[in-house]
């Protein structure tokens, strides 16, 4: 089965780059939804955003919950890398 990460565009390889970046920064042991979600919410001008500016979706509620939620995730302390979890496959 060939490597989903192969067929991504390069915008959305940068996104995952800097998904992963982000989980290490936090020390997380794997790279989850959320966090992309986290880096989506914190682009100014992202497609994420403009969508919701029209819904009755508080954006920094939104992003502050996101947040939280992370802040409450296991975290390592060894130099292990942050696995990709299943749900990003």
């Amino acid at each position: 089965m060939a490597d989903p990460i192969t067929n991504l565009t390069s915008a959305a390889k940068d996104r995952l780059r800097s998904t992963i970046e982000e989980a290490r920064r936090r020390r997380a042991p794997e790279v989850i939804p959320l966090q992309l979600l986290a880096l989506l919410l914190a682009k100014p001008r992202g497609a994420l955003k403009l969508t919701l500016e029209g819904t009755p979706v508080e954006l920094n509620a939104l992003s502050a919950e996101v947040d939280l939620a992370l802040e409450q995730l296991a975290k390592v302390y060894s130099d292990q890398e942050p696995q990709p979890s299943a749900s990003l496959h």
